[in-house]
């Protein structure tokens, strides 16, 4: 590794620069690793990351390729304060929402069972496939209500959600394997394009009802219409990003990458060095792939899922709707609208584990206060009060904000496992297993763990551990939201 950064001859070009084919001087290395590291400026960073470690096409292909993963679901989402008063379902229909996406999980579980099978080009284009062809019958099926058992429902919106639904969870499980063939430094790109998946339905429900007062500008069967587009355009940035070649520079080749495992590479971001850092400090040999190392950040994954997508959404509207008409919109999308905010401030900042669980507790107890004024609903204390939408809106938004962060950190510490174990540890003698091989044998937890780092598992494993979170979740909030007497409506 020493030998193949310590060269004499200095990197002009960014492509030489990204493969790492060229050597450089080592007093020229040490003095841009160290200004990366002095430099105050954050956008003089970002310009460096974008023009020396990256190809800036491909990373912006990644955030539009990335905007598709959780588009239709946050899309409809942003669209139920608007149409709440509408369905028969009312303020309960987050919660019947929230459950269908967690039944929508026979998607990843299937293409696990058959991934074998399966190339990821054909799953990345069925997953979109899926969505759009969901959102275009939803311009027709939407409003469409069914009697069952002396009751409403609207089965237009839940059936084609649930196909969403199963086409956004999928692409937990089938995103990440596709971006571990490129390299770690486009990982900030799809956690951006993910964040853009909350922030472009949220943008447009404001657009669509701007003054709060029902009356919208366009159509609801409109704004499906949009979603349809966003997955066409989202799907035409895979298909670009496939057609890379494997030999390419931003493709990550399974085999030790001095540019990936140096912190003072031209390859390694300056925060990626800090992660590189703090994974082995103090460490003996494979200390990262230990159990010690990846099952903590795999258990922070399934507790963000669990609350992130299973409690937050399921109680919202208990806990904003009493405060004012426009609180449960602005909590909404607000929190929607930051997402890819605080993904991109992952790569200025890699918090430690330690600050990531500190961070972990403050959002959670953001949650727990309003976890308890949807209990008390409908008669929170600040119920109808300004002060009390302001109140509920900031906090909904802080505790979404640090949950966005704490994620993107969370994966991409995970991901960095992911190279660092790949790189300097042959695959285990049984080859390239699948994931349940993996899983369901008798060795050790740890064994096991390691096994899934080194062979290059972990990308799909960390989406199996948020998908099982939110399933946990939803599952005991649809239960407690219809089924017992803890929260209500007020009507």
């Amino acid at each position: 590794i020493n030998a193949e950064y310590m060269g004499v001859t200095a990197i002009s070009s960014p492509a030489a620069r990204l493969s790492g084919d060229l050597p450089m001087r080592s007093n020229d290395l040490t003095t841009d690793w160290e200004a990366d590291q002095a430099r105050p400026n954050p956008l003089v960073r970002l310009k460096r990351f974008l023009t020396r470690d990256v190809c800036f096409r491909t990373f912006m292909l990644f955030i539009l390729y990335g905007m598709g993963s959780w588009v239709t679901i946050n899309g409809i989402f942003s669209e139920l304060p608007l149409i709440v008063y509408q369905i028969p379902e009312g303020w309960n229909a987050a919660s019947y929402l929230v459950l269908i996406v967690s039944a929508s999980n026979i998607g990843p579980i299937i293409y696990i069972l058959f991934q074998k099978w399966i190339t990821l080009r054909v799953a990345n284009v069925t997953v979109f496939l899926l969505g759009i062809i969901s959102m275009c019958l939803l311009i027709r099926y939407w409003d469409s209500f069914t009697t069952i058992d002396n009751a409403q429902r609207s089965t237009g919106l839940w059936a084609l959600s649930f196909t969403s639904a199963i086409a956004d969870a999928t692409t937990s499980v089938v995103f990440w394997p596709f971006i571990a063939t490129f390299h770690h430094n486009y990982i900030p790109a799809i956690m951006l394009g993910e964040g853009f998946s909350g922030l472009i339905p949220a943008a447009l429900t404001w657009i669509q009802n701007p003054n709060n007062d029902g009356v919208p500008i366009f159509s609801t069967e409109l704004y499906w219409g949009l979603l349809a587009i966003l997955l066409g355009i989202a799907l035409t940035a895979f298909i670009f990003l496939d057609r890379i070649p494997n030999d390419s520079p931003e493709r990550n080749k399974n085999e030790p990458d001095p540019g990936t495992l140096n912190p003072k590479s031209p390859r390694t971001s300056s925060t990626a060095a800090i992660l590189l850092s703090d994974i082995s400090k103090g460490a003996g040999e494979n200390y990262a792939t230990t159990a010690w190392n990846v099952l903590p950040n795999l258990l922070l994954l399934y507790w963000l899922g669990f609350c992130q997508n299973g409690v937050k959404p399921s109680i919202l509207s208990f806990a904003t709707i009493p405060m004012g008409q426009i609180a449960y919109q602005y909590a909404t999308n607000a929190g929607l609208c930051i997402d890819p905010v605080f993904a991109l401030l992952t790569f200025f900042y890699a918090p430690s584990r330690g600050w990531i669980m500190v961070l972990s507790v403050v959002w959670t107890g953001l949650l727990i206060y309003l976890l308890i004024a949807a209990l008390q609903s409908p008669n929170q204390d600040m119920a109808g009060t300004q002060m009390g939408e302001r109140v509920v809106i900031v906090i909904s938004t802080i505790c979404s904000a640090l949950i966005a962060f704490t994620k993107a950190a969370t994966i991409r510490r995970l991901q960095m496992i992911h190279t660092v174990a790949s790189a300097s540890a042959p695959p285990t003698p049984d080859g390239n297993p699948s994931l349940l091989k993996t899983l369901f044998t008798s060795d050790p937890y740890s064994s096991r763990l390691h096994r899934i780092c080194v062979n290059g598992l972990l990308p799909t494993f960390l989406g199996v551990f948020i998908q099982f979170g939110s399933i946990c979740g939803a599952l005991i909030f649809y239960y407690l939201v219809n089924h017992t007497n803890y929260f209500s409506s007020g009507y």
